[in-house]
C-alpha cells in the first residue's frame, strides 16, 4: 500500500517516475501478492498528468546507477523535476547532431558555453561551409543568442543563410524560419537602423517574406515617422531601398509592403539621403530601386545623379552602368527627365574609361547603358561611338539577353545599319554563329525586330532565326507580343520562311495563347505580316480573328484606326473566302470604321488607311458582299462620304504610282519600239502610267493588241518579290498579288503581264529586250486563245451532256410507268386473296361464337345453383358469429385477469433481481474486505523490512544529516498526509472526495476526453447545379466518462486519471510500458470486471495500445465474459464500450480489436445491459455514442437505451440529451438505425422542456450537436426546431467556428431557406463575418458557404468576406479537394465572382492535392463553378482535367452521368481553345457518354444533361471538331440516336424559355411601339419568343431592320449577371456568355444585344424606354431624321 499512496501523492509525471524508480514492485515477473491491481491501475491512469520537467531515463539495474536515481529524489522543492546537476549531461558535438532529409549531415563545432554571455559566436557562424552546417548551428544556438540579445550573431547568420548554396528553397527557408522565430523578440530593443536593414536585406536576397520578420522590421523602421532611420548610413539606406524593390516581385512581399505606409517610409529615407554623403554604389542601387518601384522623387533622383557626376572618376563602372539604365527606366515608367548637364556628366566618365580601357565595362553593363540611352533618347556621339564600338568588341562574351538588348537599343537610337560602324553586323553575326542557342522567345523576337527595323540585308540571318524559332520547344512560353514582333520583322524584310523551318506550324500551335491574351496591335500586326508573306493557316487566322472580335466587343476604343484597316486589308489579301469565313469580324470592323468616320470626320483617317479600305471594298464587291459591301457604301454619292473619300485616296495613290522609274521608262520605250516594228495590225497602241477607271489602280504600261484586247504590263522590281526567293516569278508578295488580282478583274484589261527585274537585267541589247516583250505578249495571246478554245469546248461538252441526261430521263419515266402497271396488277391480286381469306376466317369465327354462347348458358345455370348454396352458408356463419362474440367477451375478461397476475409476477421478479444485486454487492464487499485483510498482512511484513531500512537510514544520517532530513520530509510530509486523506475519503464514501477545484456534484462525473469524429466531407450539393448533399461529422459536447466506480483504490485511481490533463505522450507511454509489463502476469487472476475496465479505460484515454496489456485484458474478458461482466454495473460497461470505440481511431487499437471476437463481446455486454437497471442518463448517452463510433446497430439495445433516456427525460442531464440526439443521428447515417418515433418525441419534449425552463441550459456545442443530429435523422419536429434555432441564435457569439459551421449546415439540411429559421441563419452568418472567419479551418469555411448558398442567403458582403479570408496565405492550408470544390460551388450558386484573383491563385497553388486526391464529383463541381463564374486558371483546369482523365481510365463507373455532362459543358463554356487543349479528356468523356447511351438508353439521361451535350456539340462543330464532333453525331438521323435526343431536349428547353416574363413583355411592347413610330423603312418587324432553328436556343425578341439585318434582343434580368458586380454590363455569368456566343454565330458579330435590367428599371416613361432601345439598336440618326408625327404613340402591342 505504501507504493499506492506514494503514487497518488504525485501530481506530476516526474514525481510518478521517481516513485516508480524506487518501487520494488516493477520487476519483470512480480507476483500479484507483491504488485496488486489496486496499485498498478491508478498508475496507468495517472500517466495523463502534465510533465513539469524533462522525462527521467529508464531505471538502471546496475549498482553504479543507483546513487543517481536516489539523488534525483533529493532535489529541493524549488528545483522541479529531475533536471539537476547530478543528472548525466547530454553529449554535444558532431555525433550528437541528428540529421533529417534535406539537411547536410555535417554539424557545427561543439559549444563551450557554460554560463553568462558565452564566447563570441561570429567565428563559428562564419566557419560554416554549407547550409546544412549553418542549420545545425542555428538550431542548437539560436535560443541562446536570443536570450543573450546577440543581434550581430543573428545578422551574420541571416546574411550567410542568404549566400550559401542550398539544395532547395525549402532548406534555406527552414533556416530562416528558425532564425526569425528567435530574432523576433529582440526587435523592440534594436539600437540602430542597421539592425533592421541587414536582416531585411538578407530576407530579400533569399526571397523569404514569411514568419513576420520582414513586416516587423519595416514597421519598426516606420515607427515615429522613421526616427530610427536617423542612425542609418548610406549603405543602410541603399539596402533598405533595394529590399523594398525586391518585395514587389512576390505575392508575400507585396503583402508585407501593404502592412506599412510605404510612401511615407520612402519619403523619410529620401529626406535623409538628400543631406548625406553617398558613394557611387549607394547612389546607383537607390536609383535602381526607384526604377523598380516606379517611384520618382525629382529632388532625390536629381541629387543622386548629381552626386554620381560629382564622384566622376571615383565612381565604379558598375555604378555608372546601373545609373544610366535606371534613369532610362525612370524616364519610361515614371516620366522622369534627368537634367542635361547630369547626363553629360555621366557620359563623360564612361567615354573616358572606354577610351582608356576597352574592357572597362562588362558585356552586361554595356548592354544596360545602351538600353538606358535608348529609353532616354540620348544619342550624344561622344558617348555613343565608344559605347557601340565596345559592344561590338564584347559581342562574343555577351549572353543572349545582352545581344538582343543591344540590337534593340541600336534600332531605337538610329534605325540604320550603317550608322553604327559595324557594331550591328558584329552583334548579328554572333547571334547567327551561336545558332541562337540559349535565346528565349523575347530575345529572338527583339533581335529580329531590331535588325529588320535597321534594314539589315542578310537573308541568311533571318533564315537561321526562322529555323531556330521553328525548333520544338524554342518558343515555349512565348507571349503574343513575341510572335507578333517576330513575324512583323520577317514581313518587313520580305522573308517568307521555308516550310522546313516549321515556324508557321509552331505559331499555329500557340493559337490558344493568342486567343486568350493577344492585344489589338498583336492581332493586326500578325495578320498584316501573314498577308504580306502570303501565308495562311486556318487555326491561326481563326484565333486572331476571334480575339479581334472579342476585343472589339469589349471596348472598340482599344483598336486604333490603323489596327482596323490593316486587319481588314490583311483579310482581303488572303482572299474573298477568308473575308466571307470571318464575316462577323469583318462586319464589326467595318461598322466601327463607319462609326468613327461619322463621329470624327476625315481628319482621323490617313490616305493609306482610306486606300486600304477601298481595296477591301473591291474584294467585297467581287465576292458579292451584300450587306457587308453596303456598310462602307451606305452614303456613296453624298459629299464627304467614307466610300467616296476612300475611292479618291486610292485614285490619288494610283496617280502617284504613275511616276515612271528608270526601269519602267526602259520597258515602255522598248514596247513603243516593238509597236513601231510590228505595225498597227498587231500592236495598236502603248499607253504609259494608266489609272484604271473605277478601280483606283495604276498599270505601268497598257498595250492594246489587234482585236481590241488590252494587256496590262507590270514592271516588277525587287520590292515586289520575297527577298529570300530570288529569280522566282511566283514569289510575289501580298500587296503585289492583290494588285495583280484586282487589275485582272477590270473589264478593260484582258491580261496582266509581269516583267521581272532579273529577266530584264539579263537583256543586254534593245533586240533582246524587244524579244523578251514579244515573247510575253505572244504567251498572253496564246493563253487567251487557249482559254477561249477551252470555253467553247466546255460549252459543247455541256450541251452534249444535257442531251444525254434528257434522254436518260425519258427512258427512266417509261420504265417507271411499266413498273407501276406491274405493281398495280400484283397489288390487286393480293387484295382479292386477302378478302377471300378474311371471309373464311369470319365463317369460322361465327361457328365458334355459337358454341361459346351455349357454354355460357350452361355456366350461368351452374352459377345460380352455387349462389343458392352460398346464401345458405351465409346464414349459418351469422349464427356462429353471434356465438363467437359471446366467447370473445369471456376471453377479454380472462386476459385482464392474466395481465394483473403478470404484473404481480413482474414485481416479484424485480424484487428478486434487486435482492440478487444486493447479494452480489455484499459478496463483492466481502471479497474486498478479505483482500484488504490480506494486504494489511503484507504491509506488516513490509513494515518489518522498513525498520531495517530505517536502521540503514540512521547510519546514513550520521554521514549526511541533510539527506536524512529530506528523506523524512518526503516520506512523512507528502505521502503520509495525502494517504490519510485519501483513505478517509474512501472509507466514508466508497469513492473520491471532491478536491479543492471540484464541486461535490462534479466529483462523481469525471470525464474521459471528448471524442472527435472527423468530417467525411461534403458530397455534391443539389441546388440547381451539381448534385448530392454534404455529410458532416461533429465533436459531441464533452462526452463524459464513467465517474467513480465505488470499488476502492483502483476505482479512485481511474477517477483521478479522468481529471488530470495530458502532455508529453513519450513520457506517458514510457510509464505505461513499465506498468503494463508488471501488470500482465496478473490478468489471468482478475475476478471483477472493474479490474479489467479500469486499466483498459486508462489505456484508451492515453491512446496506449502497445505492450500487449489492452489485448490481454480484452482476451480475458472475451474468454470469460459472462462471469466477469456479471460483476459489472452500468458504469463499468459504459467505460468498456467507450474504450472499444476509442480503439477504432488508431492502427494499434484496430490491431488489438482484431485479436478478439469483438461482435461476441459486444453482444454479451449488450445482454447484460438489457438485463440490468441503467438508472443514469449519462451511461445511456455514452453507450449510444460508442455504438455510433463503432457503427454498430443493435436494435434492441439502442431502442432500450433511447427509451430509458426518453422516459427519464425530465431528470436527464442536458449534455446527455445532446449527445444522445447526436449519436442517434450518426447511427442513422452510418448504420441505418431508425429510432422509434415515440422515443424521438420523448427526447424532443425533454429538450424543449429544458430550454423553456432555462434558455441557457445547453452549451453552444450541445446545441450545434443536437441540430446536426436532427439533420442526419431528418427529424424536423416544429416545437423542437423552433426552440433549438432560437437558442442557437442567442448563443452564436459564444460558438466556436466548428459549432457555427455545423449549425449552418444543419439548418440548410433541415429547411433550405433562410426565412424558415426565424433569424437564426442570419445571426450565425453575421457572427462568422464579424469574426472575419478567424479560427475557421478550410472545412468550416467551405461548409458555411455551402449552407448559406443552399439557403439562398443574399448578403454578397458575407461571401466577399469569406473569399477574402480564404485567400489569405495559409488560410486554406490542408484543405481537401472537397473543401475547394464546395467553396467554389457555393460562390457559383450565388453568382459571386471573387473581386481579386487571390482565391483563384490559392486554388491554383493547391493543384497538387487536386491532381492526387480529387474524386470525380469534386472535379466536375469545381469545373462547373469556374465556368459559371467565367474564371480560368490554366494550372487549375489542367490539374482537374488530368485527374478526371485518370479516374476515367481507372473506372468509368466512378463518374455519374451528371458529372460527365457538367464537365463537358464547363469546358465548352471556357471556350473552344480549352476544349481542344484537353481533347484527350473530351474524347474520353464523349465516348463514355455514347457508351452509356447505347447500353442504358434514353432513360438514363435527364433533359438538362442532354441539353448540355447539345451545347458542347455546337462548340465542337464551330471549332471544326473533326473526330470529336463525330462521336456524338455517329448515329445522327437514326431513330433514338443520342445527338437527336440532345437536339430535341435543347429545342424543348428553348421552347420553355419562350414564356415571357413581365420585363420581356414590356421590352417587346416597347419595340413594337418603336417599329410603328419609325416605320417599315427602318424597323421591319418584331418577333417575340423565337426558337433559332438547328441551334436549340431561344431568343427573347428578334428585330428585323431595313437592309435585312436581324438583331437578337435578350432581356437579361439579375440571374444573368454576377451578383457582386451590380450595374456592370460585362459581368454576365458563364451560361449567358455561352448563349450570347452561340447566338452571335447565327446573327453575326454585334447583332446579339442585351437589355440589362437596371437600365430598363431606370426608364420611368415610355419615351425613355424607346430612347434606350434606339441607342441599343444604333438608330440614333434615323430617329433624329424623324418619322411621321402621327405614328408616335405608346401601348400598342402587336401580336
Amino acid at each position: 500500500m505504501r507504493a499506492f499512496f506514494a503514487l497518488l501523492a504525485r501530481r506530476d509525471r516526474s514525481g510518478i517516475a521517481s516513485v516508480l524508480l524506487e518501487s520494488t514492485w516493477l520487476g519483470a515477473r512480480v507476483p500479484e501478492s507483491v504488485a496488486p491491481p489496486s496499485a498498478l491501475a491508478p498508475a496507468l491512469a495517472l500517466t495523463g498528468l502534465p510533465s513539469s520537467a524533462p522525462a527521467a531515463e529508464a531505471p538502471c539495474t546496475s549498482g553504479a546507477a543507483l546513487p543517481w536515481a536516489v539523488g534525483s529524489l533529493l532535489v529541493p522543492e524549488g528545483l522541479r523535476g529531475l533536471a539537476t546537476a547530478s543528472a548525466p549531461p547530454s553529449p554535444r558535438g558532431r555525433d550528437a547532431v541528428s540529421t533529417r532529409p534535406g539537411r547536410s549531415a555535417s554539424a557545427p563545432p561543439p559549444s563551450s558555453r557554460v554560463g553568462g554571455r558565452g564566447p563570441n559566436p561570429i567565428p563559428l557562424i562564419k566557419a560554416c561551409r554549407d547550409l546544412g552546417e549553418l542549420e545545425a548551428l542555428v538550431e542548437a544556438e539560436a535560443g541562446a543568442w536570443s536570450r543573450e540579445g546577440h543581434i550581430k550573431a543573428f545578422n551574420t547568420a541571416l546574411n550567410l543563410a542568404g549566400k550559401l548554396p542550398a539544395p532547395d528553397t525549402a532548406t534555406r527557408h527552414r533556416v530562416f524560419s528558425t532564425l526569425v522565430a528567435a530574432y523576433l523578440p529582440l526587435l523592440g530593443g534594436l539600437p540602430d537602423a542597421a539592425g533592421c536593414t541587414i536582416p531585411l536585406h538578407a530576407c530579400a536576397k533569399a526571397g523569404y517574406w514569411g514568419g513576420g520578420l520582414a513586416a516587423a522590421l519595416l514597421q519598426r523602421l516606420s515607427r515615429d515617422r522613421g526616427a530610427l532611420l536617423g542612425t542609418a548610413n548610406g549603405q543602410n539606406h541603399s539596402n533598405l531601398w533595394w529590399s523594398l524593390s525586391e518585395a514587389r516581385d512576390s505575392a508575400e512581399g507585396r503583402q508585407v509592403l501593404s502592412s506599412i505606409d510605404l510612401p511615407r517610409l520612402l519619403e523619410a529615407s529620401a529626406a535623409l539621403l538628400l543631406h548625406m554623403p553617398l558613394n557611387s554604389e549607394d547612389c546607383s542601387n537607390t536609383l535602381i530601386a526607384c526604377a523598380r518601384l516606379q517611384w520618382s522623387n525629382e529632388s532625390l533622383t536629381h541629387h543622386l545623379t548629381a552626386r554620381l557626376v560629382q564622384l566622376g572618376a571615383e565612381a565604379a563602372s558598375q555604378a555608372l552602368a546601373n545609373s544610366l539604365y535606371a534613369l532610362g527606366e525612370l524616364a519610361k515608367d515614371a516620366g522622369h527627365t534627368p537634367r542635361p548637364r547630369d547626363l553629360q556628366g555621366l557620359a563623360g566618365p564612361v567615354a573616358i574609361r572606354l577610351s582608356q580601357d576597352a574592357a572597362a565595362f562588362k558585356p552586361q553593363e554595356l548592354s544596360k547603358m545602351l538600353l538606358g540611352c535608348a529609353k532616354l533618347d540620348y544619342a550624344a556621339p561622344s558617348l555613343l561611338r565608344p559605347l557601340v564600338a565596345a559592344a561590338a568588341r564584347a559581342a562574343p562574351r555577351m549572353k543572349p539577353q545582352h545581344l538582343a538588348n543591344a540590337l534593340y537599343s541600336l534600332a531605337l537610337l538610329q534605325p540604320s545599319v550603317s550608322a553604327h560602324g559595324g557594331a550591328v553586323e558584329a552583334l548579328a553575326q554572333e547571334c547567327k554563329r551561336r545558332c541562337f542557342s540559349g535565346f528565349n522567345p523575347q530575345n529572338m523576337a527583339n533581335a529580329a525586330w531590331a535588325l529588320a527595323t535597321m534594314r539589315y540585308p542578310d537573308q541568311g540571318w533571318y533564315a537561321a532565326a526562322a529555323e531556330a524559332a521553328g525548333r520544338s520547344g524554342m518558343m515555349q512560353g512565348a507571349i503574343p507580343q513575341n510572335w507578333s514582333n517576330l513575324w512583323y520583322a520577317l514581313a518587313l524584310v520580305r522573308h517568307q520562311p521555308a516550310s522546313e523551318s516549321r515556324l508557321l506550324e509552331r505559331t499555329a500551335e500557340a493559337a490558344g495563347v493568342l486567343r486568350q491574351g493577344a492585344e489589338p496591335q498583336h492581332c493586326a500586326n500578325l495578320l498584316w505580316a501573314l498577308a504580306n508573306l502570303r501565308l495562311y493557316d486556318e487555326r491561326l487566322v481563326d484565333a486572331l480573328a476571334w480575339r479581334l472580335g472579342e476585343l472589339l466587343g469589349q471596348d472598340p476604343k482599344q483598336l486604333t484606326g490603323q489596327h482596323l484597316w490593316n486587319s481588314l486589308w490583311a483579310l482581303a489579301v488572303m482572299g474573298p473566302d477568308v473575308l466571307s469565313g470571318h464575316s462577323g469580324l469583318v462586319e464589326g470592323l467595318l461598322r466601327e470604321v463607319e462609326r468613327r468616320w461619322a463621329a470624327e470626320g476625315g481628319g482621323a483617317f490617313v490616305d493609306d488607311g482610306l486606300t486600304q479600305l477601298w481595296y477591301v471594298q473591291l474584294e467585297l464587291a467581287h465576292a458579292g458582299g451584300g450587306e457587308l459591301q453596303g456598310i462602307l457604301g451606305a452614303g456613296d454619292g453624298r459629299q464627304g462620304s467614307l466610300l467616296s473619300s476612300a475611292k479618291a485616296a486610292a485614285e490619288k495613290a494610283a496617280t502617284e504610282e504613275t511616276r515612271e522609274s528608270p526601269f519602267e521608262l526602259q520597258v515602255a520605250s522598248a514596247l513603243q519600239r516593238l509597236a513601231e516594228r510590228l505595225g498597227p495590225g498587231t500592236l495598236v497602241s502603248v499607253q504609259r502610267g494608266c489609272v484604271v477607271p473605277g478601280l483606283g489602280r495604276a498599270a505601268d504600261v497598257v498595250v492594246e493588241l489587234a482585236g481590241g484586247r488590252r494587256v496590262a504590263v507590270e514592271v516588277d522590281g525587287p520590292s515586289h518579290f520575297f527577298a529570300n526567293r530570288p529569280r522566282d516569278p511566283t514569289a510575289v508578295d501580298g500587296p503585289t498579288e492583290l494588285h495583280n488580282r484586282q487589275l485582272g478583274r477590270a473589264r478593260s484589261i484582258a491580261k496582266v503581264l509581269s516583267v521581272p527585274y532579273w529577266e530584264w537585267d539579263g537583256c543586254k541589247t534593245a533586240a533582246e529586250q524587244e524579244e523578251l516583250l514579244s515573247g510575253l505578249l505572244e504567251e498572253a495571246a496564246l493563253a487567251d486563245a487557249n482559254t477561249r478554245a477551252a470555253s467553247l469546248n466546255g460549252q459543247l461538252v455541256l450541251t452534249d451532256s444535257e442531251a444525254q441526261l434528257k434522254a436518260q430521263e425519258l427512258m427512266a419515266r417509261v420504265q417507271a410507268a411499266e413498273d407501276g402497271e406491274k405493281l398495280a396488277k400484283s397489288t390487286a391480286r393480293e387484295a382479292v386473296e386477302r378478302l377471300e381469306s378474311r371471309l373464311r376466317e369470319a365463317g369460322e369465327h361465327s361457328a365458334r361464337l355459337t358454341s361459346d354462347l351455349e357454354s355460357l348458358r350452361a355456366e350461368r345455370n351452374e352459377a345460380q345453383l352455387r349462389a343458392d348454396e352460398l346464401h345458405r352458408q351465409l346464414l349459418e356463419l351469422r349464427a356462429r358469429l353471434s356465438d363467437a362474440e359471446h366467447v370473445s367477451k369471456q376471453l377479454r375478461a380472462t386476459v385482464a385477469e392474466r395481465d394483473a397476475l403478470q404484473e404481480q409476477v413482474n414485481t416479484l421478479k424485480n424484487a428478486h433481481s434487486q435482492a440478487s444485486d444486493d447479494v452480489r454487492l455484499l459478496r463483492r464487499q466481502l471479497d474486498s474486505l478479505q483482500s484488504e485483510a490480506q494486504r494489511l498482512q503484507e504491509d506488516r511484513t513490509r513494515l518489518s523490512a522498513a525498520l531495517e531500512g530505517q536502521r540503514l537510514e540512521a547510519i546514513m544520517g550520521g554521514m549526511a544529516p541533510r539527506t536524512s532530513g529530506r528523506i523524512g520530509a518526503l516520506a512523512g510530509g507528502r505521502g503520509g498526509a495525502q494517504a490519510d486523506t485519501m483513505g478517509a475519503g474512501a472509507e466514508a464514501g466508497g469513492g473520491m472526495t471532491p478536491g479543492p477545484g471540484l464541486a461535490a456534484g462534479e466529483a462523481q462525473r469525471a470525464a474521459p476526453s471528448s471524442f472527435v469524429r472527423g468530417y467525411s466531407g461534403l458530397a455534391f450539393p443539389s441546388a440547381g447545379g451539381p448534385y448530392g448533399a454534404p455529410s458532416v461529422g461533429a465533436s459531441p459536447a464533452g462526452l463524459r466518462g464513467a465517474g467513480t466506480y465505488g470499488l476502492g483504490g483502483g476505482a479512485y485511481g481511474g477517477a483521478r486519471a479522468g481529471q488530470l490533463p495530458t502532455a508529453d505522450p513519450a513520457t506517458r507511454h514510457r510509464v505505461f510500458r513499465t506498468l503494463a509489463a508488471a501488470y500482465l502476469p496478473m490478468v489471468e487472476g482478475l475476478r471483477r470486471g472493474a479490474d479489467i475496465s479500469i486499466p483498459l479505460h486508462a489505456c484508451a484515454k492515453a491512446g496506449y495500445w502497445e505492450g500487449g496489456l489492452a489485448a490481454a485484458l480484452l482476451r480475458r474478458l472475451s474468454r470469460d465474459g459472462e462471469p466477469l461482466l456479471g460483476t459489472a454495473n452500468s458504469q463499468v460497461l459504459s467505460n468498456l464500450w467507450w474504450s472499444l470505440s476509442e480503439a477504432r481511431d488508431s492502427a494499434e487499437g484496430r490491431q488489438v480489436l482484431s485479436s478478439v471476437d469483438l461482435p461476441r463481446l459486444l453482444e454479451d455486454s449488450a445482454k447484460c445491459l438489457l438485463d440490468m437497471p441503467v438508472t443514469r442518463s449519462q451511461h445511456c448517452s455514452n453507450i449510444l455514442i460508442a455504438c455510433a463510433r463503432l457503427q454498430l446497430s443493435n436494435e434492441r439495445l439502442t431502442h432500450h437505451l433511447t427509451a430509458l433516456l426518453a422516459g427519464n427525460g425530465g431528470q436527464a442531464n442536458c449534455q446527455d440529451l445532446a449527445n444522445a440526439l447526436y449519436a442517434l443521428g450518426e447511427l442513422a447515417e452510418d448504420a441505418g438505425h431508425t429510432p422509434r418515433p415515440g422515443d424521438l418525441q420523448g427526447l424532443a419534449r425533454a429538450v424543449v422542456h429544458q430550454l423553456s425552463q432555462n434558455a441557457a441550459a445547453f452549451k453552444p456545442q450541445e446545441l450545434s450537436n443536437m441540430l446536426l443530429g436532427c439533420a442526419k435523422l431528418g427529424f424536423a419536429d416544429p416545437a423542437l426546431l423552433r426552440s433549438l434555432t432560437a437558442a442557437a441564435a442567442r448563443v452564436a457569439p459564444r460558438m466556436n467556428p466548428q459549432d457555427l459551421s455545423n449549425s449552418l449546415y444543419s439548418l440548410a439540411i433541415l429547411q433550405p431557406s433562410v426565412t424558415a429559421h426565424g433569424g437564426a441563419a442570419e445571426a450565425l452568418a453575421e457572427k462568422c463575418k464579424r469574426r472575419h472567419f478567424s479560427g475557421f479551418n478550410p472545412q468550416n469555411v467551405a461548409n458555411s458557404a455551402w449552407a448559406l448558398a443552399t439557403m439562398e442567403y443574399p448578403d454578397q458582403r458575407w461571401y466577399a468576406a469569406a473569399v477574402e479570408a480564404a485567400g489569405q496565405p495559409g488560410a486554406m492550408r490542408g484543405g481537401t479537394p472537397q473543401n475547394w470544390s464546395n467553396l467554389w460551388y457555393a460562390l457559383a450558386l450565388v453568382r459571386h465572382q471573387p473581386a481579386s484573383g487571390r482565391l483563384l491563385e490559392r486554388t491554383g497553388e493547391a493543384v497538387g492535392a487536386l491532381r492526387q486526391g480529387a474524386d470525380p464529383q469534386a472535379c466536375a463541381n469545381l469545373l462547373w463553378a469556374l465556368a459559371n463564374l467565367r474564371l480560368y486558371d490554366e494550372r487549375l483546369v489542367d490539374a482537374l482535367a488530368g485527374r478526371l482523365g485518370e479516374l476515367l481510365g481507372q473506372d468509368p463507373e466512378q463518374l455519374i452521368r451528371q458529372g460527365l455532362c457538367n464537365s463537358l459543358w464547363a469546358l465548352a463554356v471556357m471556350g473552344p481553345d480549352v476544349l481542344f487543349r484537353h481533347s484527350g479528356l473530351v474524347e474520353g468523356l464523349l465516348r463514355e457518354v455514347e457508351r452509356r447511351w447505347a447500353a442504358e438508353g434514353g432513360g438514363a439521361f435527364v433533359d438538362d444533361g442532354l441539353t448540355q451535350l447539345w451545347y458542347v456539340q455546337l462548340e465542337l462543330a464551330h471549332a471544326g471538331g473533326g473526330e470529336l464532333q463525330r462521336i456524338l453525331g455517329a448515329g445522327d438521323g437514326r431513330q433514338g440516336s443520342l445527338l437527336g435526343a440532345a437536339r430535341a431536349a435543347a429545342e424543348k428547353a428553348a421552347a420553355e424559355d419562350t414564356r415571357e416574363s413581365s420585363m420581356e413583355r414590356q421590352v417587346a411592347s416597347a419595340l413594337e411601339r418603336l417599329a410603328e413610330r419609325l416605320g417599315p423603312g427602318t424597323l421591319l418587324s418584331v418577333h417575340r419568343g423565337c426558337v433559332v432553328p438547328r441551334l436549340g436556343r431561344a431568343v427573347d425578341v428578334v428585330v428585323e431592320l431595313a437592309g435585312g439585318r436581324r438583331v437578337a434582343v435578350e432581356v437579361d434580368g439579375p440571374s444573368h449577371f454576377l451578383a457582386n458586380r451590380p450595374r456592370d454590363p460585362t459581368a454576365v455569368d458563364g451560361p449567358t456568355e455561352l448563349r450570347n456566343r452561340q447566338l452571335g454565330r447565327v446573327f453575326g458579330a454585334g447583332n446579339v444585344l442585351s437589355v440589362p435590367y437596371w437600365e430598363w428599371v431606370d426608364c420611368k416613361t415610355a419615351a425613355q424606354e424607346e430612347e434606350l432601345l434606339i441607342g441599343l439598336l444604333g438608330l440614333e440618326d434615323v430617329d433624329k431624321a424623324g418619322g411621321p408625327a402621327d405614328k408616335r404613340h405608346s401601348g400598342a402591342a402587336l401580336p
